[in-house]
């Protein structure tokens, strides 16, 4: 005799324990059998994200989770949305079959033996798992295509789990999609078996017999999820319940192994080892006496970020990735700080001063991220780094006597942006926020004033602060913090400044100041923040270019192969709708497999899995995603292609391909060109033919019983100039009943081929034809008419007569072809992807035919400038120079050389655009050439002279006698200044980064002395100034180096010394100056002359009438160049990029002054729009519709008119427009 019970204990908040459950202990006889244990999986448990919630704490529940989301990725459902919609159908069945495996995998980890199952709804899809009659993977898209046909029909109708079994058209779609679905044959011990590739698993009748067969029988039940519970407690409560059930009758299990491994060196309630022990005091020991004493005042903390831990960092994904938000490492600096004082962060006001984010960390979900913490408790400065790699650094203190400003409400005509919308115009700028990320509840679209909730991290809502000053700009690009200035946080204050009400969900009003760049919220003030824009992550697809042309089904000419695989998958598809395209070929002992064609052509369209199959004995090389077998040709079914030759030859060959085939499949005959096309088939049609250099291509498709019943289809004629549209009537009421022809004769506006194409696409709409005749030669269309008769009869969906031949339109992929050809038309050189210089190419420019408002000037040459090099390697960004998104299309190229109209030659600089054919001149700094200079000598003076001269004479003012230190002599700017200093009587310092370099400057400048010139390369030179000065340094630095050199530079210079920066890079990195070196009267001008020209215009024009007067005197010579061919811009560019040359890198865009044409150049067409016209966009107001006028205007135009049926509704339509 054996007494059985059991009961479920619970843990109270004060650490006691509760009885949950308890069972009234039961008797078990000796001679009592054990029942067989049965384990059942039934319903839909719509409350299926806290069933799964609840289990993921036990560690076999969420492994299996991650391995079944990771097959969902596999899979490629795209309509899994793993935001977790709770009333999504798609949802509700795959985490109902996922929570049942994940159940199932831990009964099995605890030894429970279970004998045999049985399922009804999901349950069966399960158990079809559990018996191995499908794998996970299959399991899971049967899931889907429940799910996913049940959505997509429950809008039209009434469709719910009770009656989907009875949906004969439901039941149609999911067999057709499933048909390719391998299931092997169930076991004995799945009790109840049923077909998968139906909805007949949801029927009443399979539970009740279930439960009928179960009942009659000496057995253990066990319904682990069949109660319905609300709170995660309660799932693991009645999970635990049946378990204990199962128990009491006799069946046995290891509960352990359901949780975590115990981590502990023994397990508890081991006894003490200590009491037993006795120690030995009879010897005496020395003991040193180590006194504490603190040695350092820097202190080191470690943080672990996961995904798993960490989760709601997901929701702060950029481009595409996930990064730690840089509010993120501020918030481990404010925990690190906060905590060595002894308080929490919220307790604990602080003030960041001069943050500077240096990079950015990416996370991954199998990724852990380690971050450290360097803090100097005395001087507050810290360092954030990711291992060996800083990421921020900055200053932290305790903020004290902190009064926030009155946040203002909001003042301004801006449009209000509801949340939505907000994270809309975000997200087309490349910030894919969600979660606690989202939660500016709304924002003006100035970025003036917006409304953020608390949700309890400050994590989040600091980012969110920072949300709101990216709206503000007017830009696509994608920002992200560099620099802060000051950062300043009360938390204690901050709480109080709530201005929601009490039972509401805390909100705070934001608002932001361009003028003072201050963002202010509550009490957190933010200032001086500063943002860079960077490059964009490339799509990971690659943009399929196609174009669409008439292919008769029986060309004469050779085709490329993969263009035939394309026009081949084309046809089907079009004629067999499904979302898995199997294809298998049988291996040819003499040719080589064609299959990854195939695949190719199938991976460029949307929606549709390749199957791929190669059925060979040879054992050949592996091909990407195709799977090699060793089967029979008999044991491939449901094939919608089968690739083979020698067809005919064999009639059980003949028999065996024709079985593998799916309902209307297709084979593809491979024969040589000679081949002769035997007699019809009884069981196959030939739909076409394709010759590809020695093959030839013969496509047979699969004969149907009913296809000749189209000759009895109902006609239709589909005419434009039917404005009543009568026919379409006719067309609704007679789709559902019959076969249905339209055709179009010599109609080209009827839109015939894609109204039937989307006719297709419908459910179960798959009898309608296509007609198109367009040829004027055919008869009126007959389907009784010899003419078109064996037409009809073939029941192919699309069918187009033109130019005496039978055949369709097919997309094909558009072929690049270059070459190289003089052009008199105006066409421009660009980076297209900055960073990535094998992307330059020539482009049609938008020269209109209004007259100019400036000369225009025939481009003879272009320079390359450093600013030029900068921004096509992305080492600069546009946004850097141009903040106006209409002129940022092309910035590359400031001076040229050319010839007017009349022909007078002229020299000069334009604010962007001069490596093009053409050019708009600007009348401010436009020179004549003198006689004794070439153009392309010419090409090498305007904007290195007028660099120096801005720099010599407008930034300071140069004096005989005096001494100037000029960087990179061998440089354009280099040679020009070391050029005018000799004449204006100063003494030159310069450097150089060869030695070659060195030898060609002294035979450029032979007065030069050979003792004042220095190494570029590292700081040397700063001693040969002290040397050669001795100690007192030189009046001026023309400087373009950077960093260490460029703080060596100003070290160099003399009391009252002036430092000319023409470089940008330290600009851009915000390096910082040693101030105390300004204690010697030095004086510091920036030097850029491309702002000089578009904001200071009349320094610019005193810069220019120094310029000309000098060109009259002769001191301004032409500088040495090295010479490109306007094609051989890529190498241009990537020459001047590792400062090789000496003087000038230039283009050569003609060969001779009076040249109308270019020199040979490869360039691609480019859209424009007349500024003068005005594009209507129907349905305007729609997201497309706006992003559509958004380029257009864009690419000149600047009249739109935007077609509404209800006009402007929505906050970002206001927005967008104004």
């Amino acid at each position: 005799m054996t007494t059985k019970g059991y009961a479920i204990f619970g843990g109270r908040d004060d650490g006691t324990a509760e009885i949950l459950r308890k069972a009234v202990p039961i008797t078990i006889p000796k001679k009592y059998t054990v029942p067989t244990l049965t384990l059942i999986f039934g319903h839909i448990d719509r409350n299926w994200a806290s069933t799964a919630g609840a289990f993921e704490k036990f560690p076999v529940f969420s492994n299996t989770v991650t391995e079944c989301l990771k097959a969902i990725r596999e899979c490629g459902f795209d309509a899994f949305d793993q935001s977790r919609q709770t009333n999504d159908p798609i949802q509700q069945i795959l985490w109902t079959f996922i929570t049942q495996v994940g159940v199932y995998r831990m009964l099995k980890a605890m030894d429970l033996p279970i004998i045999q199952y049985g399922g009804y709804s999901v349950g069966q899809i399960a158990c079809a798992y559990f018996d191995d009659a499908l794998s996970l993977h299959d399991a899971m898209r049967v899931a889907y295509a429940q799910g996913y046909i049940i959505r997509g029909h429950q809008a039209e109708e009434s469709i719910d789990y009770g009656n989907v079994s009875s949906n004969k058209l439901l039941n149609s779609k999911l067999a057709k999609v499933l048909k390719p679905l391998r299931v092997r044959a169930a076991t004995s011990r799945w009790i109840n078996a049923c077909r998968l590739q139906s909805f007949e698993m949801y029927d009443h009748t399979i539970e009740a017999k279930l439960y009928e067969m179960v009942g009659t029988g000496h057995l253990t039940v066990l319904e682990p999820l069949k109660e319905r519970c609300v709170k995660p407690t309660e799932v693991v409560l009645s999970f635990l319940a049946s378990l204990a059930n199962a128990f009491v009758q006799g069946h046995h299990f290891n509960l352990l192994r359901l949780y975590p491994s115990i981590q502990f060196p023994v397990s508890q309630g081991t006894p003490m080892i200590s009491p037993r022990l006795r120690w030995d005091h009879s010897v005496n020991w020395h003991v040193t006496n180590f006194q504490t004493t603190r040695m350092v005042d820097q202190s080191t903390t470690e943080y672990t970020i996961t995904l798993s831990e960490q989760d709601y960092m997901a929701g702060h994904c950029i481009d595409g990735r996930i990064l730690i938000p840089a509010t993120g490492y501020l918030f481990y600096v404010w925990d690190s700080f906060s905590g060595k004082v002894g308080f929490i962060p919220e307790e604990m006001p602080v003030e960041f001063i001069d943050i500077e984010f240096l990079r950015a960390t990416t996370l991954t979900p199998d990724q852990q991220v380690t971050l450290t913490v360097d803090l100097n408790e005395i001087t507050g400065f810290f360092e954030v780094r990711e291992g060996t790699a800083l990421v921020v650094t900055g200053r932290i203190q305790a903020l004290r006597n902190f009064t926030p400003a009155l946040t203002q409400q909001r003042r301004t005509d801006a449009t209000l942006l509801p949340s939505k919308d907000f994270y809309k115009e975000l997200r087309l700028r490349g910030y894919h926020y969600a979660g606690f990320f989202r939660s500016v509840i709304e924002a003006a679209s100035d970025g003036s004033y917006a409304k953020i909730e608390w949700k309890n991290n400050w994590t989040a809502l600091l980012d969110c602060m920072l949300q709101v000053s990216i709206i503000a700009m007017d830009s696509r690009s994608l920002a992200i913090p560099t620099r802060i200035d000051s950062l300043k946080i009360d938390p204690i204050q901050h709480k109080a400044a709530n201005q929601s009400n009490e039972n509401e969900v805390p909100k705070y009003i934001t608002s932001f100041d361009r003028d003072l760049n201050l963002l202010q919220c509550g009490a957190i003030e933010i200032r001086g923040l500063n943002a860079s824009t960077i490059a964009r992550r490339l799509p990971p697809g690659v943009p399929v270019l196609e174009s669409y042309r008439f292919l008769p089904y029986y060309p004469q000419q050779v085709l490329q192969l993969t263009d035939v695989a394309s026009i081949i998958v084309q046809t089907i598809l079009e004629n067999q709708a499904t979302i898995f395209f199997t294809v298998a070929e049988i291996h040819s002992p003499t040719k080589a497999p064609i299959i990854s064609h195939f695949g190719d052509a199938i991976g460029d369209l949307p929606l549709v899995k390749a199957l791929l199959t190669l059925v060979s004995n040879a054992k050949p090389e592996p091909i990407p995603n195709v799977t090699i077998t060793e089967d029979k040709l008999m044991k491939q079914r449901n094939v919608l292609l089968l690739i083979c030759e020698n067809l005919f030859t064999d009639d059980e060959f003949i028999s065996d391909a024709i079985n593998c085939l799916s309902d209307q499949g297709f084979i593809l005959l491979r024969e040589s060109q000679c081949y002769t096309i035997p007699e019809g088939h009884r069981r196959l049609q030939l739909v076409s033919t394709f010759f590809i250099e020695d093959e030839m291509f013969l496509l047979y498709q699969q004969k149907k019983s009913a296809m000749s019943s189209n000759v009895d289809a109902h006609v239709i004629k589909v005419s434009s100039d039917d404005h009543t549209l009568s026919w379409l009537l006719e067309l609704k009421n007679e789709v559902k009943t019959k076969p249905v022809i339209l055709y179009a004769q010599n109609d080209h506006a009827s839109g015939i081929i894609g109204l039937v194409n989307c006719i297709r696409k419908e459910p179960n709409i798959q009898s309608v034809y296509c007609f198109f005749i367009d040829d004027a030669s055919a008869p009126p269309f007959d389907p009784t008419h010899p003419f078109y008769k064996d037409q009809v009869e073939l029941g192919l969906a699309i069918n187009v007569y033109r130019n005496g031949q039978w055949g369709l339109y097919r997309h094909f992929k558009l072929q690049e072809h270059r070459h190289l050809e003089p052009v008199t038309k105006h066409c421009y050189a660009n980076c297209a992807k900055p960073g990535d210089l094998s992307s330059f190419t020539w482009m049609v420019g938008p020269l209109t035919e209004r007259p100019p408002t400036s000369p225009l000037i025939r481009i003879v040459y272009s320079s390359l400038n450093f600013k030029d090099v900068m921004l096509a390697t992305g080492r600069l960004t546009v946004e850097t120079f141009c903040t106006d998104r209409l002129s940022q299309e092309c910035v590359l190229g400031l001076e040229f050389s050319g010839v007017t109209a009349t022909g007078k030659r002229v020299m000069g600089i334009i604010s962007a655009g001069s490596m093009a054919t053409i050019v708009e001149a600007d009348p401010l700094f436009t020179l004549d050439v003198p006689d004794e200079i070439t153009l392309e000598q010419a090409a090498t003076i305007p904007t290195v002279y007028a660099t120096v001269y801005a720099a010599f004479f407008i930034s300071t003012d140069i004096r005989q006698g005096k001494t100037i230190l000029i960087h990179a002599g061998t440089g354009g700017i280099g040679l020009a200044a070391i050029r005018v200093a000799q004449a204006y009587g100063l003494e030159v310092f310069t450097t150089v980064s060869t030695k070659e370099k060195r030898e060609f400057l002294l035979s450029y400048f032979p007065e030069l002395n050979p003792n004042n010139i220095g190494n570029s390369r590292d700081i040397t030179f700063e001693q040969l100034i002290k040397e050669r000065t001795n100690g007192r340094g030189v009046d001026f630095v023309l400087n373009s180096l950077s960093e260490e050199k460029l703080q060596a530079s100003v070290r160099c210079l003399a009391k009252g010394g002036h430092f000319l920066e023409i470089g940008k890079y330290d600009m851009m990195k915000d390096s910082k100056l040693a101030l105390s070196l300004f204690k010697k009267g030095l004086s510091f001008s920036a030097v850029l002359v491309d702002l000089m020209f578009s904001e200071r215009r009349d320094l610019m024009m005193q810069v220019y009438k120094i310029l000309v007067a000098d060109i009259a005197k002769g001191i301004i010579k032409p500088l040495p160049t090295t010479v490109f061919q306007a094609h051989e811009i890529e190498q241009a560019f990537r020459y001047l990029a590792t400062a090789k040359h000496i003087g000038k890198v230039v283009l050569k865009i003609r060969d001779n002054e009076d040249d109308l044409a270019s020199v040979p150049i490869s360039y691609l067409p480019r859209v424009y729009c007349n500024p003068e016209q005005t594009m209507v966009i129907a349905g305007g107001l729609g997201g497309f519709g706006l992003e559509l006028a958004d380029w257009l205007i864009i690419r000149g135009c600047r009249k739109v008119l935007l077609s509404s049926s209800r006009g402007i509704t929505k906050p970002y339509q206001q927005y967008r427009i104004k």
